[in-house]
């Protein structure tokens, strides 16, 4: 396949893409195609759970009844859970390990408890912690002893970290159907099943669905439009398939330069190209991967900025532990003013403080790749960094003196 092959496609590819786009601006007037109301509701980690849980209560003023929740017990093959004549659906239901349970669903039959599920919902992405989910289990076993089912819901399919839950305990639990693994694309489907009769909640329904497919199905009406003309050739198949073979090494050189550019702006202000650190750009695609950090003259922390998880997801950035301290506590109160630099920030045992990065480059799609050539994405990743980078400079300069 020439060079010239690939090029034209590539212009028919974006003319065809643009076109769509521009249909359905046309269009937007009558339909409103690109509205979801999701867009002013809370969507984050609670606010997800909350809209899952409306939906699986029976007693909700979705008016359905048991509609959903009597599909969504059909389609995890818990049929057995059926039985049951009232049911307590909550958010952050405490255990006695001080954890809480995103979604907890108890079902009754004659004022006993007889089954229990919860939904461990990690669509935004949150870090398994260690014991979390056998802490969970161990709870709802001292609730009800054998009919139950843990759910672990991440945004992608990938099993808890075995810190959380081990391979062995899991694949038993598994076997007696008392743990299953749901992603975005099982919801949508538990949706599309469940016999709504409302035509408002179908249409609630509808927007959950979309906004799914969007944030983390990465899929657009504009792309299934595209999509149903490549499959119409063979050629463009192959083009297709080749161009997604070269996605890879893309991205690759893409971080390269993205990482040029951060070593210009950081050198021209600072000259501290000897503080200055950046992963091998060919591991980008793993979890933890690192974009730049930039050292202490103390050697001791860093400012650094890293994904949270593999494939360019969940960005965040803070002061890293580069080293294990033995006066952990009273270095951190020596040096609150530098962390204080970061608001709403978390901390672990690898980190002072860190936070996630803006939501228009936390989780790295086409529109965050694309903007790289043009130093937009370097120059947003170096004004997040400035503050605290200031702040450590500033330390170390009193630590000379």
């Amino acid at each position: 396949m020439e060079l010239k092959e690939i090029v034209t496609f590539l212009r028919h590819y974006y003319q065809q893409y643009t076109e769509i786009k521009q249909k359905q601006q046309k269009t937007a007037l009558y339909d409103a195609n690109a509205f979801n109301p999701l867009r002013f509701l809370r969507t984050d980690e609670m606010g997800l759970s909350a809209i899952l849980a409306f939906l699986l209560d029976p007693n909700e003023t979705h008016g359905q009844q048991d509609l959903f929740l009597n599909s969504f017990l059909k389609y995890s093959h818990l049929s057995t859970f059926l039985a049951y004549d009232k049911v307590d659906v909550v958010t952050e239901q405490s255990t006695t390990e001080n954890r809480r349970h995103d979604i907890f669903i108890q079902g009754y039959l004659n004022n006993e408890i007889k089954w229990i599920i919860s939904i461990e919902n990690k669509l935004r992405g949150a870090v398994d912690q260690p014991k979390q989910i056998h802490d969970y289990l161990k709870d709802i076993e001292n609730r009800v002893k054998e009919n139950y089912c843990l759910i672990y819901l991440p945004n992608y399919d990938k099993d808890p970290d075995a810190s959380s839950l081990s391979k062995e305990e899991r694949e038993n639990l598994t076997k007696e159907n008392k743990f299953k693994m749901m992603t975005p694309t099982d919801l949508i489907q538990w949706l599309d099943q469940t016999p709504i009769i409302a035509p408002r909640m179908q249409q609630f329904c509808d927007d959950i669905k979309q906004f799914l497919q969007q944030e983390f199905l990465a899929m657009t009406k504009e792309s299934n439009q595209l999509i149903e003309q490549i499959i119409q050739s063979e050629q463009y198949i192959k083009m297709t398939i080749l161009l997604g073979e070269l996605q890879d090494l893309l991205k690759i050189e893409l971080m390269k330069k993205l990482q040029k550019q951060l070593q210009g702006l950081f050198s021209d202000v600072y000259r501290i190209n000897q503080f200055l650190h950046f992963e091998d750009a060919e591991k980008g695609k793993s979890k933890y991967f690192s974009i730049v950090e930039i050292k202490s003259n103390t050697t001791k922390y860093s400012v650094r900025m890293e994904f949270d998880r593999s494939n360019y997801q969940s960005l965040f950035y803070g002061f890293y532990k580069r080293f294990k301290l033995e006066n952990e506590n009273e270095f951190y109160k020596t040096n609150k003013t530098i962390f204080d630099e970061i608001t709403d920030k978390n901390s672990n045992e690898w980190w002072f403080c860190w936070k996630y990065a803006d939501t228009s480059i936390i989780n790295w799609n086409k529109e965050v790749w694309s903007k790289i050539p043009s130093g937009e994405i370097a120059q947003k990743i170096y004004d997040m960094l400035l503050p605290l980078v200031n702040k450590m400079i500033e330390i170390d300069n009193q630590l000379k003196e």
